[in-house]
């Protein structure tokens, strides 16, 4: 249970900024709950920035909803009080506060950003009530908690697919493959993040199909006309039609391999997944950019993929 008042008071708690999509959103949350655990603290989210939003919009940022909400998270919604009482003088985070943590340094010990090429917070000299900021892509942070995790990131509501496509993706071996176009084909996400080439997804196939005996490939993509013209030709892929977020995650964890996009959404689907003789494949280069070093983000598990004609992005 969470604190009292007099525990608040004494700030025993820790905060976790929250924003972004789904994928975004468990890595922030997976974050906050190791440094809880390894604490002994209660977790708060901050969700302000998904309210401010909301009053101009109906979504949150960048046009997401809060989905952690449908998952058995230890954390809870943090109040103004809890809010205040962790950013004092500043109320909330925004710019004041991050004035304060370039003069004070007690002041960046209880305000704490990432150092986004590790994916990690400097914690060495954290200070309790703790405020963390970032989006903490880093393989090692999920896997330090990995069955505390499973057992939160369980749908409140129960979930499965259809009938006749949970029989398949239980019984053969099914493959999710995750394409991510939608929001990085607009604005200059292309040139920062990079939208994967067909060649990397027909070339990941074909080592699946290499491997494995009779694989049956489940693809997800919001842009289900595009997929089915590239892929739906192809008689061991189906088409998945889109739903919540949380349910297609849901289904990805069920196939028994993963192809993931360069997206922290179907990181996680490839992560949630409980089996032993998993195949996870992932591009050599995450972000085009490269702000986020490949063996940062994927387990050394994981295969890094390079289609054999240099083509990873469009």
């Amino acid at each position: 249970m969470f604190k009292s008042i007099l525990e608040i008071v004494l700030g025993k708690f820790s905060v976790i900024h929250i924003n972004g999509g789904l994928g975004n959103q468990l890595f922030q949350y997976a974050m906050g709950r190791k440094f809880a655990l390894e604490n002994d603290v209660d977790l708060y989210l901050d969700l302000m920035e998904f309210e401010r939003k909301k009053k101009k919009s109906r979504k949150g940022p960048g046009g997401r909803d809060f989905n952690l909400s449908k998952f058995r998270i230890v954390a809870e919604p943090c109040d103004q009080v809890v809010l205040t009482r962790t950013l004092f003088p500043a109320n909330k985070f925004g710019k004041k506060a991050l004035k304060l943590r370039e003069r004070h340094s007690s002041y960046r010990r209880r305000l704490v950003l990432e150092n986004v090429s590790e994916g990690l917070p400097n914690l060495e000299n954290a200070a309790l009530p703790l405020y963390l900021s970032g989006y903490f892509q880093n393989y090692r942070v999920p896997f330090a908690i990995r069955e505390h995790l499973l057992e939160e990131l369980s749908l409140k509501e129960q979930f499965a697919p259809s009938g006749a496509h949970l029989a398949r993706i239980q019984n053969e071996q099914s493959v999710s493959v995750h394409i991510r176009r939608g929001d990085y084909l607009t604005s200059n996400l292309p040139d920062e993040f990079g939208v994967l080439s067909v060649d990397y997804y027909l070339s990941a196939m074909e080592l699946v199909r290499q491997r494995l005996e009779k694989p049956s490939f489940f693809v997800f993509c919001e842009d289900v006309d595009w997929a089915q013209d590239v892929l739906g030709g192809f008689s061991d892929v189906t088409i998945m039609d889109p739903q919540a977020p949380e349910h297609d995650m849901a289904i990805m964890s069920y196939c028994r391999h993963q192809i993931i996009a360069n997206s922290s959404f179907s990181w996680w689907g490839a992560f949630l997944n409980r089996n032993l003789g998993q195949i996870v494949i992932g591009p050599s280069t995450w972000f085009r950019n490269g702000s986020i070093p490949i063996d940062v983000i994927l387990h050394p598990n994981w295969i890094r993929h390079m289609p054999e004609n240099g083509r990873l992005f469009t």
